[in-house]
């Protein structure tokens, strides 16, 4: 499919009185009709015109260069002047048109049509916009005939005729276009008063709805009720400092759309999905189209270019499934240096074309400063400080704090979060559906309140169930509920058409639907998978819990040529977790021989991140010996770490996002250092010393970060669980992990299920219980 976007002069020409030339002479009105073509046909190619279509004894011409438009108009006019002659009618506006599969679309080509049939034989008729163009490019000389109010056109126009030699300028009298009815005047004054009062009432009922629309129309039921995708706008202005105002369109036109109940396109997936706009399903390319990937049976396209120090955009509504354009969107015009102000001027106008219910009533949410909104558009979830960098440019921008509450939440910064919150429940009657959502969902993630954050997080999913990231959120959330089988009926439509949205998939998504079939037995599903995303996901984790889940030790066995040192003491303690004692670990010979690679304490990221996070630390020559069941050499590294100074350690090392684990990093690392410790006492049969450390770390339950997130929450409940499991004391080991679940440690991760110190546990029905999916 050929398309393309772009600002072009139309010219429309037809050949008056036809019709009755047909009818009086078929044979000569065919001659008429052959030199009309012929003239055509040879005076565009010497002006660079493309020739779109031919209506019978009408023609659709298109240049990109406005003078040139002009001059071959005036020459066609001069050639019909000559025997034969042609009485041709010639008008042309300049606009924003889309070219597709041999055809023009747009506004322009309507608006072209209409000054065509306002024109005479042998006339050249032109809108303002072509005269502007002109002026200052050559001798033309030109008539202002007066402005127009045309048929299904929104705003009058201003129409002009080349008065160069040997061409007619029309009388007014003469000019007998498409053109809006006027009111008859044959109304006696007994019928005339009553109807003024009426018309006084009905112009201030459309008053209201004109300053909001500026339409005199509005989109059929039928189109108003389906689901409409907003597409980033083309930027025509050649200046790439003016990119983001298509993206922050998109935005706020889907924003004022919302407002409305009017189901809306994610605009963060079409910022994803900006080169699906335009692709129809069932193209000859095979390729996935804008409907197969947001379900909007309509998308809103739209350019703009600039005109000196004005900004023009044009918009138009267009079928996703076959391209039919539904309808243009009168032209918006905003000065360069109130982009804000267009784009409220934008979303304002176009919202009227889909209700007349909230028309009087301006939207109170407006857009941010544009330089801020730049730089938010540089930004990823995790960004705190690009978020903190776009709110220096714009402090009320509350999409920036929403989601800079999160990285907040995310990076255990408490003050950080405070001042977020605080700032955010201050202007709450600002903040959109979206962002009122998205920041209780936050909130409640911090509490631990996982059933109040589902359901935060599912309002914004019901927005757009097409939203890849509320979705992976949503289904995210139901493993925190201990909930897998809901996590994977939510992936499982988007899995289920995989060769659609294979590659718009986050690594994350994987994780957690492949995390969530292992949980619930159905691993030979995430092997079958495999075969699928292995290209789209690095991590094989889940895959190798997959074959651990099935009993396949060869395949395991196989695979482990090639595999990191960082797989291998993870797998170690996955295999000793799932597999019966007995079983032969297959990782642990391999662990042995590359015990060089660890140490303790290392300066390391993942040291010091990982081992607070999952409570495994991958780098750590003390984890490794505790697998590879060497616990006096365990024992003693971890004696000499008790003396520490972690945050001293961390200097330099732990940075950026995770800059906020050295405020607590001296009780995280000490929280480990004591769990292991313990679990290693347990291991070697110490059960006085075990015993101690679940004491020691109870004493340290005064120090927990409240604002600690999902990943570190119930951390010495859960160290203690393990500790009494080693033990055998089932019955105070199922009470601590029942006690670190209420405190709001999730079940993922390998936590509770996969995890070696808890496998006496298997067949207790009160841990059985515990652990079960809901």
């Amino acid at each position: 499919m050929s398309e393309d976007h772009k600002l072009a002069i139309i010219l429309f020409a037809d050949i008056a009185g036809y019709t009755a030339m047909m009818e009086e002479d078929e044979a000569a009105a065919l001659i008429v009709l052959g030199r009309f073509k012929a003239v055509i046909e040879s005076e565009i190619s010497g002006y660079n015109g493309q020739l779109v279509q031919y209506f019978g004894d009408a023609v659709l011409l298109a240049f990109d260069s406005s003078s040139k438009a002009v001059d071959c108009a005036a020459a066609i006019q001069l050639a019909f002047r000559q025997e034969p002659h042609v009485p041709v009618r010639i008008g042309m506006h300049m606009g924003d048109v889309l070219f597709k599969n041999g055809n023009v679309f747009g506004n322009g080509v309507n608006v072209a049509s209409r000054i065509e049939s306002l024109s005479v034989p042998g006339a050249v008729l032109m809108s303002k916009e072509v005269r502007d163009q002109i002026k200052n490019q050559g001798d033309y000389q030109l008539s202002h005939l007066g402005a127009f109010a045309f048929k299904n056109v929104e705003e009058p126009v201003e129409v002009y005729a080349l008065a160069s030699e040997g061409l007619v300028v029309p009388k007014r009298s003469d000019m007998q276009g498409k053109l809006k009815q006027a009111a008859s005047r044959s109304v006696s004054m007994k019928l005339l008063l009553p109807m003024i009062a009426v018309l006084i009432l009905g112009a201030i009922i459309w008053g209201i709805w004109g300053r909001q629309s500026g339409a005199g129309n509005i989109l059929s039921e039928e189109v108003r009720q389906e689901k409409v995708a907003v597409a980033v706008f083309n930027n025509f202005t050649n200046d790439p400092d003016l990119d983001a105002l298509g993206n922050m369109a998109s935005d706020w036109i889907s924003l004022g759309l919302r407002e409305l109940g009017v189901k809306t396109t994610s605009p963060e997936m079409m910022r994803k999905y900006k080169d699906r706009v335009g692709i129809l399903p069932g193209n000859s390319k095979g390729e996935v189209s804008l409907w197969e990937l947001t379900g909007a049976q309509y998308v809103l396209t739209g350019s703009y270019y600039r005109k000196g120090d004005s900004l023009q955009v044009t918009s138009r509504l267009e079928s996703t499934e076959n391209g039919d354009n539904i309808y243009d969107f009168p032209v918006i015009w905003g000065h360069i240096n109130q982009k804000e102000q267009l784009i409220t001027d934008i979303r304002e106008k176009l919202k009227g074309y889909w209700t007349l219910k909230e028309a009087d009533k301006l939207s109170i949410i407006n857009p941010p400063k544009y330089e801020a909104y730049q730089a938010y558009l540089k930004c990823h979830m995790f960004g705190a400080e690009c978020f903190s960098n776009v709110l220096e440019l714009d402090s009320t921008f509350l999409l920036a704090w929403v989601y800079k509450a999160f990285t907040s939440y995310a990076y255990e910064d408490a003050q950080g979060f405070e001042t977020d919150r605080q700032y955010i429940k201050q202007h709450w009657d600002r903040c959109t559906e979206f962002e009122q959502n998205f920041f209780l969902f936050t909130e409640r993630q911090k509490e631990g309140n996982y059933r109040g954050s589902l359901e935060a997080i599912k309002r914004n999913y019901e927005l757009d169930p097409r939203d890849l990231t509320m979705l992976h959120h949503l289904a995210y959330n139901y493993l925190d509920l201990n909930q897998p089988g809901k996590t994977a009926e939510q992936f499982e439509p988007i899995f289920s058409q995989f060769d659609i949205y294979g590659d718009r998939i986050t690594w994350q998504s994987y994780d957690a639907y492949c995390y969530a079939l292992n949980r619930v037995g159905r691993q030979k599903a995430v092997i079958a998978l495999e075969k699928k995303v292995a290209k789209n996901f690095g991590d094989p984790t889940q895959f190798i819990r997959a074959y651990m889940l099935d009993g396949d030790v060869e395949t395991l066995r196989q695979r482990l040529p090639g595999m990191s040192t960082y797989q291998i003491i993870r797998f170690a303690q996955m295999f000793s977790a799932i597999f019966p004692p007995e079983t032969e670990n297959i990782y642990l010979p391999v662990l042995r021989d590359s015990l060089a690679r660890f140490t303790d304490p290392k300066k390391s990221w993942g040291y010091l991140l990982w081992s607070n996070m999952h409570l495994y630390n991958w780098d750590s020559k003390a984890y490794a010996c505790y697998l590879l069941k060497d616990w006096d050499k365990t024992e003693q590294i971890l004696l000499g770490l008790r003396n520490m100074n972690w945050k001293e350690f961390s200097q330099g090392v732990v940075v950026g996002n995770f800059r906020h684990l050295n405020n607590h990093i001296s009780w995280h690392m000490n929280v480990w250092v004591e769990g292991l410790l313990g679990a290693a006492f347990a291991r070697q049969g110490k059960r006085e010393a075990a015993y101690a450390q679940i004491q020691t770390l109870e004493a340290m339950h005064p120090g927990y970060p409240p604002e600690s997130q999902r990943l570190h929450k119930g951390t010495i409940s859960y160290w203690q669980g393990r500790i009494y499991a080693i033990l055998g004391d089932k019955e105070q080991a199922v009470a601590a992990l029942t006690r670190s679940r209420s405190e709001g440690r999730t079940i993922d991760y390998g936590s509770f299920v996969f995890d070696w110190d808890l496998a006496s546990l298997k067949g207790y029905a009160p841990y059985e219980e515990l652990v079960r999916p809901r």
